[in-house]
């Protein structure tokens, strides 16, 4: 038998070669274990339940505790995943969940990612915030149409539809208008189209009106989101405000108040007392104006009856009266200075016994006041109505 000394000196060397490169191996892992050890870096560079939280929360909450394979068991690369791989996100539970209530929903592994990029449960209301459903402007937009930021659904565009080209030119003659999300939603936090001034019918803001949009901007009368809330003392100073309502009874340097004697922006600086007398002294000079004026659209619609003139109180007031009626009308046709005059005191002729007891007072007084047209003009007397030309003569 013939042995190649060259082939075993060969097989030695690559033998003890191999060896020595093991040795240095091990010598070297030691080294950098023990350099490890020393430094505290991290022995891999996979994410672990805490440094994956940047990405997808799993240390705790909804999904604490998850099971890496769970997630992107099916793939070769960590950076894909499956949302749908879960049992508790079957396509069953999950489309009955989203039936009808969110835009641009699909059943597919990262749909969910999308709107829950913290895993959490988007429970809340979006109404309460901005319409989406089927009857508002915004049924059919997906929702990464207006918040295209996953990782925050707080923050939302209105720009990437409404166009600067098209939204800027509708508002022309805006004061305070800006092409940006937040003045959109500051104007338009139903996602209602508001129109020119003259669609703002609770309050005039037209061309030439006091408050013309074109001149204060919306912001300045609705500093918040919500826009059935207004400020008028925003302008309105107090110091500026409190010196012209001296004399108006009930008067508040608030917002509502300012609204409820002014509607319409109109200045109500007119003399009352030639209407009605309210001044101090009067009997209804301690009366708040919200307390005969029950509408504040219209000041001229007065209530008399009610919580001050209740009806069983002046019914009995009334007893001796002929042709009396629980109405307003009737109150101000025979007391339109806020006179009473008794029956007992009557002038002229006696209307508390006789012919004339209980006969109706317009019978005899039917003309109207010039002055004031609601009332009736006592000084003049009409006998010849009754009495025709007889000519007969009130009993003594």
């Amino acid at each position: 038998m013939f042995v190649r000394h060259d082939l075993l000196m060969a097989r030695s060397v690559h033998v003890g070669l191999g060896f020595a490169i093991w040795v240095l191996s091990a010598a070297s892992l030691a080294t950098g274990c023990q350099s490890r050890a020393v430094s505290k870096a991290a022995p891999v560079t996979a994410l672990n339940f805490d440094s994956h939280d940047p990405h997808f929360p799993i240390a705790n909450g909804t999904h604490g505790g998850a099971d890496c394979n769970t997630c992107h068991g099916a793939f070769e690369s960590f950076a894909r995943f499956d949302c749908t791989a879960c049992h508790e996100h079957d396509a069953a539970i999950v489309d009955a969940t989203h039936a009808g209530i969110v835009t641009g929903y699909s059943y597919s592994p990262t749909s969910c990612y999308e709107c829950h990029p913290r895993g959490q449960r988007a429970s809340f209301d979006h109404a309460q915030r901005f319409p989406i459903d089927a009857a508002s402007h915004h049924a059919l937009v997906a929702c990464a149409s207006c918040h295209p930021n996953a990782s925050d659904r707080k923050a939302f565009d209105c720009t990437t539809c409404h166009t600067d080209a098209q939204t800027t030119p509708n508002h022309a003659g805006v004061s305070g208008y800006a092409w940006s999300s937040a003045s959109c939603y500051q104007c338009h936090p139903t996602g209602q189209a508001s129109g020119s001034g003259s669609s703002h019918t609770p309050f005039p803001i037209g061309p030439a009106t006091t408050h013309d949009n074109a001149k204060i901007p919306c912001a300045s009368c609705h500093p918040t989101a919500d826009k059935k809330v207004f400020d008028c003392t925003t302008c309105h100073t107090q110091a500026a405000t409190d010196p012209w309502h001296t004399t108006v009874t009930d008067y508040a340097w608030s917002s509502p108040s300012c609204y409820q004697c002014h509607p319409q922006a109109e200045v109500t600086g007119f003399d009352h007392n030639p209407y009605f007398p309210i001044d101090m002294g009067a009997t209804h000079g301690a009366l708040g104006c919200s307390e005969c004026h029950k509408n504040p659209a219209n000041r001229t619609q007065v209530a008399c009856t009610g919580a001050c003139h209740t009806s069983p109180a002046m019914t009995n007031e009334h007893t001796p009266v002929g042709g009396y009626k629980y109405d307003t009308a009737s109150c101000l046709a025979c007391h339109a200075d806020s006179q009473v005059t008794l029956v007992a005191t009557h002038p002229v002729c006696p209307i508390n016994r006789g012919h004339h007891q209980k006969e109706p007072c317009l019978v005899c007084h039917g003309a109207k006041r010039s002055d004031k047209p609601f009332g009736q003009d006592f000084t003049k007397v009409n006998c010849l109505a009754c009495h025709g030309n007889k000519g007969a003569i009130c009993e003594p």
